[in-house]
């Protein structure tokens, strides 16, 4: 008799799944400058390939491809292309994966105005209609057409159009008294509105605004005279915001939204949680010209602009018909 002895051998495996690693921003976004009419190109990059993303502007506009954006992924590399960037363009991009995102400021320095065309002195039999023509290098530009320094109202005497860039005088039934210098200017951006100094809880969110003259015209933000790093910029046509987010003490000073041709100033102050007395003096503001506004008139706002070449001007004749 043979015995057999059958052993069965059991293999255990214990196997822990560690956690997947939640996807990070191996390279964030980095702050962009760049001058009007070029592409500008927001990079980041992920710290691991197959994750999808999303673009946010100022966290309120979801972007997608189309002619204004470019968004391109490849692997873990990120891009958001903006073309032929204005002014308006100017604000901070977001993009976002899952609960990580990574953000920066677009700021869009504007091209200076030129004419690429300029008026051309004319000779004209009286009673006939004459028009005077120049072109600038952008279009959409404000414009003022003047008559020996005095503005001109669009009438029908003087009728003005703006086709892109081009710009027309059109004078109707030239007279002897019409003959004279006219001038062509790029209006400056203006403050409509200029920005009013204001008291914020600590701890609360504060908004400066002020109103331009013009749409798209570049500001820049300075708190005590320096530019300013943690505070919200935005620009919403002719209205710009500083949004001052969780005040502090520290937060308090005098805050100024420039432009190449003026400012506008207004003081800022902060009121602690313990502060129970709720009087706090309040600072007057002022609107002044970069060129010339004295110390002792802040309540008044002068506004003055050198001839440059952002003006054009003509000499005009208006000649007597022969009677026959």
């Amino acid at each position: 008799m043979y015995l057999m002895s059958i052993y069965i051998y059991i293999c255990y495996c214990d196997v822990h799944m560690s956690p997947a690693l939640p996807v990070t921003f191996k390279q964030k976004l980095r702050n962009v400058i760049i001058e009007e009419g070029n592409t500008a190109t927001l990079r980041c990059e992920l710290s691991k390939p197959g994750h999808v993303v999303e673009w946010w502007r100022r966290g309120e506009t979801l972007l997608r491809n189309g002619e204004k954006y470019h968004i391109r992924q490849r692997d873990v590399l990120i891009e958001l292309r903006v073309t032929d960037v204005t002014p308006e363009d100017s604000d901070i991009y977001t993009c976002i994966c899952g609960n990580a995102e990574t953000t920066a400021t677009l700021t869009v320095n504007a091209l200076p105005i030129t004419f690429k065309q300029k008026l051309k002195n004319l000779q004209v039999e009286e009673g006939h209609n004459v028009t005077l023509t120049c072109e600038v290098n952008k279009p959409g530009v404000p414009v003022e057409w003047t008559l020996a320094g005095e503005p001109l109202e669009n009438d029908e005497k003087f009728q003005m159009k703006q086709r892109g860039s081009v710009l027309e005088l059109m004078i109707r039934d030239a007279e002897p008294e019409d003959s004279g210098v006219y001038t062509c200017t790029s209006v400056p951006a203006r403050f409509k509105v200029s920005l009013k100094s204001q008291e914020a809880e600590e701890g609360t969110d504060a908004t400066l605004r002020c109103e331009l003259s013009k749409r798209g015209a570049v500001v820049q933000w300075q708190r005590d005279g320096r530019p300013g790093g943690k505070y919200e910029m935005k620009q919403e046509g002719r209205l710009s915001k500083l949004v001052v987010y969780n005040v502090e003490e520290s937060d308090a000073g005098t805050y100024t939204c420039k432009t190449k041709d003026s400012q506008s100033i207004a003081e800022l102050t902060v009121q602690g949680k313990d502060d129970i007395s709720g009087v706090t003096e309040q600072k007057r503001f002022f609107c002044k010209s970069v060129h010339s506004c004295s110390s002792d008139k802040i309540s008044k706002c002068i506004l003055q602009r050198p001839m440059s070449a952002d003006v054009e001007e003509v000499s005009f004749k208006i000649v007597q018909s022969k009677q026959h």
